[in-house]
């Protein structure tokens, strides 16, 4: 499919449907939008203690080590998988890193602020290779 030509409806619709459940998810989009900022690549340790850190922290340390733990669990094994098969980040398991793709540097840069509409301008899902799997 050329750059000019149109996006087929029901590419857009099931693109948006994927996007919209991955949106859905407070955890993700804290993913999303932080490797978005992020020139490099993270080791999942480190976009996870960076998020863990945004988290309100709680006066109880036992009770702030199990969110934490919690947390890791789940961004390891839900949160960056899904983003993962949906090409929105790379995810090395063999290096334990993850870093934005091109296709979540292009949707972010067609977001203008908090709570606009996404800009659809290429209705496609990229699946890779590149989740390490």
């Amino acid at each position: 499919m050329g750059e000019n030509q149109p996006v087929p409806r029901a590419s857009v619709d099931v693109f948006q449907d994927v996007l919209y459940d991955i949106l859905a998810n407070t955890d993700r989009r804290h993913v999303l939008q932080h490797l978005a900022t992020h020139e490099n690549s993270l080791s999942v340790d480190q976009l996870g203690d960076e998020l863990i850190s945004m988290m309100s922290q709680s006066a109880d340390q036992t009770e702030q080590e199990l969110r934490q733990k919690h947390y890791l669990t789940g961004l390891v094994h839900v949160h960056l998988p899904k983003l993962c098969d949906v090409g929105l980040i790379q995810w090395d398991q063999e290096t334990n890193e993850v870093s934005a793709t091109s296709l979540l540097r292009e949707l972010s840069a067609t977001t203008v602020g908090e709570g606009s509409k996404l800009s659809l301008t290429k209705g496609r899902i990229s699946r890779s290779n590149e989740c390490g799997t």
